[in-house]
Order: structure tokens, then sequence, then C-alpha cells
């Protein structure tokens, strides 16, 4: 079942790490010799030798381009190496005191975030040498660290299995979980929904509600220590000692996980490949590697155990409201002020963003390599959300236990009806605002724009945003958009294009090529008619100053636009093949 093959390294590896690459993935191991050696993932020919460091190799992580490595030693130093040159690009001054546990690359690689035995958690600005922020509230060791999808989260465990969540905007800590008896081994973030996985030394698996901050399933004890956890698409996978638990996201249940004995004693790391359907581990075991691959698909779930099986129920799902002081500036997908293009707008003026970066954030999310994201509207599953949410991913509730033979037709339907009383709520809401939104465009159709923005603005609502960039693409709406409606509309896709949400990047795209497509013949139009009515002395006779700030607002989404263009994924292939279409960037003075 599992594919494995061995190596020998040059010395005794400490940690090991998968890169996020999918088609081309790379290894690294930190070794004992205080250097980095790093392998295609099932190949044997070393691809790099990174030197610099003193002490052993602790930590390391990847930036998602395979360009670079960050690494980190037993002496609390940080290094950036290149990994084309295998030269040192960058040193970190001040970093911590004593061994680093932990570091962890976010996706647009431009910053990363390292924890250590010194119990202080640093975020750090790959262009620069010195830290951007310290959290030093933590008691014991910090063990594991993790970004949220789009930066504004980062998440940490340490050795007194507290896990706590920061709010890097804001500065501050936003949540403690604190379940888990032993230290926290393994942290990992559902890429789209509103999920945390904890792995702890406790030897249970823990998964929590972000929305909520209540524990959703709380697994039974390995009696061994669990040594990294994962999200890989329709299955959670909890690694230990020989042994790997594979959960059904669908019904969370230690009843319906599949056990499989595994040729492991402790893993190093764990990724997903969704294009295959796979699951990469990787062990180190003093100087001998071992890489695995299983397919996913091969997994049967088990034949329901009997009332007498000893196992542990899955943690009831309350309701999933909002409390009604909390601030969601963001989704777990939502655009990040913290990793954002210094031009895009912080949620408010209390929250401005301390990371600003004068470049957009380079989001080659090749992690998954899954096929194309459409940006077509998406469905109730993915975007439900509770009450006093704010429109983005949310993670449907578990299912309920299956139902035994006591319970009566009615109460499986009570049961059913409780279930999808959110889905319900979410999507009439956002009917609701979708009629008001038409209401306003029959009357003007600037003013039901700018109604669209001022949800955004107020809550980073995305639902509305997403709907109304849906109904744009429809030829019959496009044909009856006034020309000063445009401006607003590019406004929107300015928005969209700044978000880490890649089915509405893609979507701002489509729609900002059908603008500048339609708008491009309009203004052809209106310059040759301009210069034939010259002669007779009308003064702007056609709306000529109104064109021109069509152009400039299309002009300021160019810079953008180039930026998405770099990337070699399908937001890149979408953004080039908008360029064409778009008025050429001002000159400069």
């Amino acid at each position: 079942m599992f594919s494995v093959s061995e190596q020998r390294l040059p010395c005794d590896a400490l940690c090991s790490r998968i890169s996020a690459s999918r088609s081309k993935p790379l290894v690294g191991f930190g070794g004992r010799d205080a250097s980095i050696h790093v392998y295609p993932f099932m190949g044997y020919a070393r691809t790099a030798w990174l030197q610099g460091l003193s002490e052993s190799v602790t930590s390391l992580a990847f930036d998602p381009d395979q360009t670079s490595v960050v690494g980190g030693s037993d002496a609390g130093k940080l290094q950036m190496w290149d990994l084309g040159s295998e030269e040192v690009v960058r040193v970190f001054a001040r970093g911590h005191a004593s061994t680093v546990t932990g570091i962890d690359v976010f996706r647009s690689g431009q910053f990363f975030a390292t924890v250590s035995t010194d119990r202080i958690l640093r975020i750090w600005d790959v262009r620069k040498p010195s830290g951007r922020q310290s959290y030093k509230d933590a008691i014991a060791p910090l063990c594991a660290v993790q970004f949220s999808p789009n930066g504004r989260w980062v998440a940490t465990g340490c050795a007194r299995g507290t896990v706590r969540l920061y709010d890097l905007v804001a500065g501050q800590i936003v949540h403690k979980f604190e379940l888990h008896s032993g230290a926290i081994t393994s942290l990992h973030f559902h890429p789209d929904l509103y999920y945390l996985v904890v792995g702890s030394g406790d030897g249970t698996v823990s998964v929590w509600d972000l929305d909520s901050f209540e524990t959703r399933f709380h697994s039974s004890s390995q009696r061994t220590p669990i040594d990294a956890v994962r999200f890989s698409g329709t299955h959670l996978l909890a690694t230990s000692d020989h042994s790997l638990r594979i959960f059904d996201m669908l019904s969370l249940s230690d009843r319906t996980a599949v056990s499989l004995e595994a040729p492991w004693i402790m893993m190093g790391d764990v990724a997903y490949a969704a294009a295959t359907d796979e699951a990469w581990f990787v062990e180190t075991a003093g100087s001998t590697a071992m890489k695995c691959k299983l397919s996913l698909r091969d997994i049967q779930r088990p034949a329901q155990e009997t009332p007498s099986a000893a196992v542990a129920p899955p943690a009831s799902a309350p309701a999933s409201t909002s409390p009604s002081d909390r601030v969601w500036a963001a989704t777990l997908n939502s655009s990040s002020p913290i990793f954002a293009d210094a031009r895009k707008k912080p949620a408010n003026g209390s929250q401005s963003s301390l990371m600003d970066s004068p470049t957009r954030a380079r989001e080659n999310n090749v992690a998954e390599k899954a096929p194309r994201a459409e940006a077509a509207a998406p469905s109730a599953e993915t975007l439900a959300r509770p009450a006093g949410s704010n429109g983005g991913p949310y993670f449907p509730p578990t299912s309920a236990p299956l139902p035994t033979a006591d319970e009566s037709e009615p109460q499986m339907l009570q049961q059913l009806s409780r279930q999808h009383e959110t889905v319900s709520a979410t999507l009439q809401r956002r009917l609701n605002k979708l009629r008001v939104v038409r209401a306003l465009w029959t009357q003007s159709q600037p003013k039901a724009l700018v109604h669209v923005k001022r949800l955004y603005d107020d809550g980073h609502e995305f639902g509305p945003l997403f709907d109304i960039l849906t109904v744009l693409q429809q030829h019959r709406v496009k044909e009856k958009m006034l020309t000063e409606s445009i401006a607003s509309v590019v406004n929107l896709v300015e928005i969209a294009l700044m978000t880490d949400y890649e089915p509405l990047i893609l979507l701002g795209l489509r729609t900002l090529r059908s603008v500048a497509t339609t708008f491009r013949a309009r203004m052809e139009e209106a310059q040759r008619r301009t210069r034939a009515s010259q002669s007779t002395g009308h003064n702007d006779p056609l709306g000529m100053s109104q064109h021109q700030h069509v152009t400039e607002r299309l002009q300021n989404c160019c810079p953008t636009v180039f930026a998405l263009a770099e990337r070699c994924d399908s937001v890149g292939e979408e953004a080039r093949a908008v360029l064409p279409d778009m008025p050429p960037p001002p000159r400069s003075q």
C-alpha cells in the first residue's frame, strides 16, 4: 500500500521538510553538520548543499517557489539561502536565544514565522534582517507554528499543550485553545475552510472551529505521541509510531477512521498532492531517510463497529454563531491587510497593516496543483456561513453520528433540519442582499455598485462582491452597463484582485477583461465622434472627461495585473490574457 524508498544522507538529520511544489517536489534535511541537504522527493541526486550555520539545523522551510530555504539552528540563528546558487542571501539578526523549533513561510514568500524554546514567536520579512513582530506571552517552550491561509493569523503550540491564535494586524492574541495534556507537535489550517487541526504528544488529535472557537472533534488517544497532522482533501491524516490514522472529514469520528500500520517510527513531515490524491511522508532516523507515498483513493472506510467497541464519540457540533462583539475583517481565504500590496485599503483606521508590502505578494500556490479553479459561484457547502460572519468560506458542521435502530424517522428528519439551518439562513441573507443591489441597479447603477463596495468596507463580505461580479459576466448586463458605471466596476475589480481567494481573483480578472474590451470600443467611438464634432465648438461634446476618468481607473489596475501575470498558475494565465486589452500605463514624468 505504501510506496517506500530509502537513502543514506551525508550526516545525521535532525529535521526534514517537503516543499510546496507538487510537480517537482523537494525535501530538505537539517543536519547535525550545521548544513541543509536538499534532494528531489523521489530522487537520490542531491540538489543543493546549504552551509553557513555553526550549529545543528533544527528547523527549515522552503518558500512556495522553491527558490530559497530558511533554516534555524540549535543556537537560535536564522539564515536564508538561494537554492540555485547555494549562497546565503540573508542573515537574520537578533533571532532566538535558543533552539529554533518551527518555521513556516507564508505562501507569498515574503514573510515567515519562527518559534523557539525561548518561548517567543517572531514574524520576519525576508527582505529585512530584523524581525517585524514578536510575541512573548507563552509560558512554555514553543514547538509548532503555522500561518492561516490569508496570513492574518498565526497559530503556535507550546510544550504545555496550549495552542495560541494571534491576529497579526491587531498585534494581539485572539484565543487560547486548552485541551491537550501533552506538548503540541503539529498544527495545520484547512486551506479553504474554517478549521484548525492540532496534534499532541498526548496521542490525540483535535479539530477546532475557528468561527466559534469550539472543539468539533477530539480523538481517542493512540498511546503514542502524534507526530504530524494534515488536512488532505476529504481526509484528515494523523501519524504516530508505526501508525497512520485517516479520518473522514464528512463524519469526523474514531468509528469511521481507518488505521494503517505504517513503516515509520517518527514522522518528519507530511504533504498532500491533490492532483493525484496522494499523501507524501518523510522520516529520518540517524543518517537514513525514508520517503513514502500513499494513494488515498484506495482507502476503504471500515464497516460500522458494534456499540461495544471502545470509541470516543465525536464532540457535538455547537451552533456556530459568532459573538456580536467580535469583528471579522477577513475569512481564512480572503484578503489579508498584513500581506497585501501597499495600495490596499486596510479594514479600518484602527486595523492598519503592520506589514504592508510595496510589491504585490507572489502567490504561486502550487501546493495542490489542482485543476484550474473556475470563478463560478461557489456551492452552498463552501460559502455557507453562520449568522454574524462575513460571507467567506465556511466548513459545514460535521455530520451527526449515524442513526441507531432506536431513532425514529421524525428524529432523523429533525436532525437533518438542524444541520441545514445555517446553510439556509446564510443563503437567504445573501439572496436578500442581492435583491437590494438589483433594486438599486434599476434606479442607479453607480449607487448599486457603491452599495456593494460599502458592504465590503463595513465587513469585508466577499459574498455580495462575488455575486455582483458573476452577474456582470452576463452579456445582457454588459450591454446595458453605463459608461459612468465602469469606473465603479473597476473599483470592485481592484478589491477582488487584492484578495488571496483564487476564485474571486479569477472572477475579477475576467470581469476586468470584459469591461476593458467593452470600454475600449466605446472609447474609440467617442474619440472618433469627438474629432468630428470639434469644429462645431462644443466643449466636451460626448463626455470625454468621463471616458478619461475610466481610462485612469483602468491604468491604475495595470501594476496589479502585471504582478499577477508573473504567477505560474491559472491566475497568471488569466492575467496575461487580460493585458492586451488594458490601456497602456501612464507615462512617468
